[in-house]
């Protein structure tokens, strides 16, 4: 709606949706086509108030249980603790707005480290 509403240009609706699909939800078509056509993206928009402020602001949580299960060797774990690096950053979608993403690097921390980075959701 926000792109059609703001007449945005299919061309920068594919650069943002190419920085979405590769960072936060690989799920994404590429093309703004193809999105625009499409319903098939689901995540569910949170309100989240600011206990100091009074203010509200919203966002949306990719878990991390399917990414988890998709890069984890079980048999290496037979206790099911898992170690994780989790390192959260922000990261200002424009230039001229103050909306920002959080993304979300996650590491299975093991000896001897064969596990890759990944973030959410994985891609």
């Amino acid at each position: 709606m926000w792109a059609i509403k703001c007449r945005i240009l299919l061309i920068h609706l594919d650069k943002l949706l190419n920085t979405l699909q590769q960072r936060v939800l690989s799920s994404l078509p590429k093309s703004s086509k193809t999105f625009l056509t499409s319903n098939t993206v689901e995540c569910e928009i949170s309100i989240m108030e600011d206990c100091d402020e009074n203010t509200s602001d919203e966002y949306t949580y990719f878990g991390v249980e399917q990414d988890l299960q998709f890069c984890v060797n079980t048999i290496l774990h037979p206790d099911n603790i898992l170690e994780l690096k989790i390192n959260i950053d922000n990261m200002k979608i424009f230039k001229s707005n103050i909306k920002t993403m959080w993304p979300i690097l996650i590491k299975v921390h093991f000896q001897p480290d064969i596990y890759k980075l990944f973030k959410l959701p994985h891609t």
